[in-house]
Formats: C-alpha cells, sequence, structure tokens
C-alpha cells in the first residue's frame, strides 16, 4: 500500500515540480495552504456525503454511478493538492566512474535502511520506511530515492528523485528536498541527522498499524452506533406512522358503518317509539311481551321486524314469526361491524337505548329488549347514501371469511349492493391470528420487524384495471375456531408513495448526514488514543535501533505504569547492563 502511494505521489509530485515556480507553488509556500487544504477535505467530504445520502434516496443506476463517480474524484483531487513538493530531483558532480559513483550511493543507502528495487547499470531504486506511526523519525517514513548516473566531463553527474508522502506541510516538503540533496551529494552526516528528525504524520492514521487498527475499530462502533440509532428510530417512525394509519383506517370503516346504517337506525327508532306510543294509549302494560307485539303488527319498517327477549345464554325469543333463528353470534357481529348475516338476508340491531321507552312499555328490563330488521339487497340499496366520496368506493362485509354483503359506488353510476365475492386473504388471517396468540412482545416485533398494527391491515390491490387502498378489520369468531368476521374498505387510490418507500432512503440519508460530526469526534479520538499507543512504541523501536548500532546511552523516560512503561524500564535496564559491560571490557 505505502508502494502505491509512493508511485501515485511520483507521478503527480513529477508534474508539480516541473512547475514549481508557477502561481500555485507560490500559493502552497503562504501560509494559508495547509488551511485551504484542511477546508477543502471537510467541504468535499460533507458533499461527499450528501451525493451518497442523495444517491441512497433516489436508488437509480445513474445516481449510484455518479456516487462512486464522485467519491473517485475526491479522493484524487485530494492527492493532486497535496502533491507538490511530494517528488523533487537533485544533482551533483562527483569524481568516478558513474559505476563507482552509483556504487557509493548504493553503500549510502544500504546504511539507511533502504532497500533495493529495479537495478540497471546507471541507475537504482530503494525505497524504506512503514506506515506506522502518527508521529516518527524521518528515518521510518515511507521515501522512495531513484539514483541515476551518466559521465560529465571528466566527472559523473548524479541525480536523485527522492519522493515522498503527500507534503501538505512545509516541513515535510523541506526534508524531502533536504534528502535529495543528502542523496545526491553522497552525504552520510547529513542522511543521519535528516532520519532523527521527528515527523508528524496524521496521514498515518490510515495507513496501517496501530492508529489505524484503532481507528478501525472506532468507526467500526461509530458507523454500527449510528446504523442502530438510525435504525430503531426509522422502526420507530414507521411504527408510529403505520399505527396512525392502522387508527385511521379504523375510525374511516366506523364513519362508513355509521352512514350505512343511519337510515335503517332511524327507521327503527321511529318505528320504536310509534309503537310504545300505541302500546301507553291502548293500556296494555301488564301484558306478555309476545302478547303485546303482536297486537301491534303491521310494522311500518322496510324488511321484516324482528322483536324478542334476550335470554341468559345469548339467544333471542322472537315475538315475530321468521324462519331463522337469531342468535349471539349474529348479534356479536351485528353489534361489532353493523350489519350481519342471517340466512340469506342481512340483520341490522337498533342499539339498545334507542329502544328504551318501547321496553318500558313491555315491562322489559333494560338491554333485554331485542329490536331489528332483517334485510334484503334491495332493500339496503333503497337505504344506502347515494354517494359516499368521490372516487370509486367498496365496502364488503364478511361472515366465516366470505363475502355476504357488499356495497359499491362508482363515479357517475347508482349504489350497487350485492353479495360480493373473493375471500379475506390468507396473510391477513394469518396475521391476526399471530398478533391474537402473541404475548405482550408482540409490540417489540412490531417496532423492529414490521406488520399490521393496530387491529387493521392496510394493503394495495388491483380492481378493475385500478389500484385501490384497502382497509381490513377482521375478528375470529367465539369458540377459537378459524372462522373470520370482518369488513373491507376499498378505495381508489391515487399514485403516491407509500410510507416505507420515502422513509427508508430518508434514514439512509439522514444516517451518512449524522455520520459526518460522528467521524470528526472518532478521527480526533482514534489520533489521540493511537499517539498514547504508538509514540512509545516508536521511541523504544528507535532506542533498539540506536542500540544495535552500538550505542548504548540511550534511556527512555518511563513515564507510564501499564504494560509500555514495564517495557520502557525494562530496555533501560538492558541498556544500562549493556553499556557497563563494554565499559568493563578489557581494551
Amino acid at each position: 500500500m505505502a508502494l502505491m502511494r509512493l508511485k501515485l505521489s511520483r507521478v503527480l509530485g513529477g508534474f508539480w515540480w516541473s512547475r514549481r515556480d508557477g502561481w500555485y507553488g507560490r500559493f502552497v509556500e503562504s501560509g494559508a495552504y495547509p488551511f485551504a487544504i484542511d477546508l477543502f477535505v471537510a467541504a468535499g467530504f460533507a458533499c461527499v456525503l450528501a451525493v451518497l445520502g442523495y444517491a441512497a434516496f433516489e436508488r437509480t443506476a445513474g445516481t449510484m454511478i455518479g456516487a462512486v463517480v464522485t467519491v473517485a474524484l475526491y479522493l484524487l483531487a485530494i492527492a493532486f493538492l497535496t502533491s507538490f513538493g511530494a517528488s523533487v530531483t537533485q544533482g551533483a558532480r562527483h569524481e568516478g566512474t558513474p559505476a563507482e559513483v552509483l556504487a557509493r550511493c548504493r553503500k549510502l543507502l544500504e546504511r539507511h535502511d533502504f532497500v533495493f528495487g529495479s537495478q540497471s547499470g546507471d541507475s537504482v531504486v530503494a525505497t524504506r520506511g512503514a506506515s506506522a506511526g502518527a508521529e516518527s523519525n524521518w528515518r521510518s517514513c515511507p521515501l522512495q530515492l531513484e539514483a541515476t548516473t551518466r559521465p560529465e566531463g571528466n566527472a559523473t553527474l548524479l541525480s536523485v528523485r527522492c519522493t515522498g508522502e503527500s507534503a501538505t506541510h512545509r516541513f515535510v516538503r523541506q526534508l524531502i528536498l533536504k534528502t535529495a540533496e543528502a542523496a545526491a551529494n553522497l552525504d552520510h552526516p547529513a542522511f543521519k541527522s535528516l532520519g532523527k528528525t521527528l515527523v508528524r504524520r496524521p496521514g498515518a492514521l490510515f495507513q496501517g498499524g496501530l492508529g489505524t487498527a484503532v481507528l478501525g475499530a472506532m468507526v467500526a462502533c461509530a458507523v454500527l452506533g449510528t446504523l442502530a440509532v438510525v435504525g430503531v428510530s426509522y422502526r420507530l417512525a414507521a411504527y408510529v406512522l403505520e399505527v396512525s394509519q392502522a387508527n385511521a383506517a379504523t375510525d374511516e370503516i366506523r364513519r362508513l358503518q355509521v352512514q350505512l346504517t343511519s337510515r335503517i337506525d332511524a327507521t327503527l327508532h321511529a318505528e320504536a317509539e310509534r309503537l310504545a306510543g300505541r302500546l301507553e294509549k291502548g293500556g296494555a302494560k301488564g301484558a306478555a311481551p309476545a302478547e303485546a307485539m303482536r297486537g301491534l303488527a303491521p310494522f311500518a319498517v322496510p324488511g321484516e321486524l324482528l322483536a324478542g327477549v334476550a335470554e341468559p345464554l345469548g339467544k333471542v325469543a322472537l315475538f315475530s314469526p321468521t324462519s331463522v333463528q337469531w342468535g349471539q353470534d349474529s348479534r356479536r357481529v351485528a353489534r361489532t361491524y353493523g350489519l350481519a348475516r342471517l340466512g340469506d338476508r342481512v340483520v341490522r340491531e337498533l342499539p339498545p337505548p334507542q329502544a328504551r321507552e318501547l321496553e318500558v312499555q313491555l315491562a322489559l328490563k333494560p338491554g333485554q329488549l331485542v329490536l331489528g330488521t332483517s334485510l334484503t339487497h334491495a332493500d339496503l340499496a333503497r337505504l344506502a347514501p347515494e354517494r359516499i366520496d368521490s372516487g370509486s368506493v367498496e365496502v364488503t362485509f364478511f361472515d366465516s371469511s366470505r363475502p355476504f354483503l357488499r356495497y359499491a359506488w362508482r363515479p357517475g353510476k347508482a349504489v350497487q349492493v350485492d353479495g360480493g365475492s373473493g375471500r379475506i386473504p390468507a396473510d391477513i388471517l394469518a396475521s391476526a391470528a399471530r398478533r391474537i396468540d402473541s404475548d405482550w412482545t408482540i409490540v417489540f416485533r412490531d417496532v423492529l420487524v414490521g406488520g399490521d398494527v393496530g387491529g387493521t391491515a392496510i394493503r394495495t390491490e388491483m380492481r378493475d384495471g385500478a389500484a385501490h387502498r384497502i382497509y381490513y378489520r377482521v375478528t375470529r369468531k367465539d369458540g377459537g375456531t378459524d372462522a373470520w368476521d370482518g369488513v373491507s374498505v376499498a378505495r381508489s387510490a391515487e399514485a403516491t408513495l407509500e410510507t416505507r418507500e420515502w422513509l427508508l432512503p430518508l434514514a439512509v440519508a439522514l444516517s451518512l448526514i449524522a455520520l459526518l460530526p460522528v467521524l470528526i469526534v472518532t478521527v480526533t479520538l482514534a489520533s489521540v488514543i493511537s499517539n498514547r499507543i504508538s509514540r512509545p512504541a516508536l521511541q523504544i523501536r528507535d532506542a533498539l535501533r540506536s542500540i544495535g548500532e552500538g550505542d548504548y546511552s540511550v534511556r527512555l523516560a518511563p513515564a507510564r505504569r501499564d504494560e509500555i512503561g514495564q517495557v520502557q524500564a525494562q530496555l533501560n535496564k538492558t541498556a544500562e547492563a549493556l553499556e557497563q559491560r563494554g565499559q568493563n571490557r578489557p581494551q
């Protein structure tokens, strides 16, 4: 990786070296250059995040390719603008043949830890330096030297091209230049002095070593934490919107139930008051309820009047003659959804408070009188509202998962009432069953996974060649069977984005925006932490190198009590022992 960076710096630095006297060279040598580079990096990073957020929102091939190209151009622009002074060329004349001068240059480079690459009779390429350490001496920084020789009169010209990493700061540019001069002049003392120079290398935080490991771990934690927070926030937002939609759908179903049954209830209420008035005038108090009701026939209600007394087990002892039994299940469905199936007809029960006067005249207890009417589809069509809303609307009632009644309003047409078709979708019944059979953790699963919430399922289906928004509300029949009752409302839907279609890209875009300050803080903290680890480690490395070269006077200041401090103390003891042994050795 370091070699690839040096090759890129060699190409871009060579471009700037031939233009070093231009306006950009003067700008680079000014004090504003480092601040301008930092501003460009920060602003460019913000723009890259914005482009990535837009690509995540659009999710098209064009935006994805544009995002990749933007990232590549951003990185290339940073490398191009910071490569001024990263590659310099210096030359010097020496006595001797080209082969002798090149051999002296090779020996100098070997003494300073260079590793040789490609070689020829008149040139050699050597590199040195690891990529670790945000703070290190110049001898350990990545560097590439290309030395070439050619005869020039009675002497030999040694030309050295020195390439370092990006030279954002003037200090680093001067070190690269001085290294090229020392190599060209075959100046060993200057080379040695430069090697001990301490260099700050912020870029090394991203180029391997302990700093990169710390940064990688911290960035991974920061990114995962940000994604977790944004993901949970997205799910919470989606859950709240889904609950709001479900509640709105439930209110819509109830509103339509009131509209469909209001005229039926008005007729039954008026008839109950009329019958109560007749009983009061006729002095029929004390008579048996069944006998009193039969004496009031005929009844002025649409369809067939159903009147009876609720029995303990939920059955209804009807006063009026009918061939069907009006039981608890039918009453429960009628009270839940407004209308219920009774044989081949549809029954509507009048809410008990509206028949209280008739109940008093029949000497029944509150809630004991059951009053309703069984209607045909033709009766329901006459009592249905002419128009619910603009557009296409369908309201379907289900018994045992099968439809028994459907209202249909189409633009420009009269209301149509029939038995409907189809069944309640299996996935809706399965979802409702899971909610009934689940425990208290269902809320957490709804938040994290999603699904139907609030007791109402919302779907988009194609009907009559057009998209319809459909609300389903279902309840399981008593006894824990697999039979379900319910109602659905289908409305013609306009082409709009679904909640999850725009919420997820928005969450991704927000996460990318939120990553900007998080990454800035993470890089800052990683730099501080890695310096606390790598700086003493590099000091130990340099001390060991000095000991290996015979300098036993080196000492470290162990200012820490952790493992690194113990290594520093042990190194000092070892150096001291070697120094004493050398002093005691006979000359």
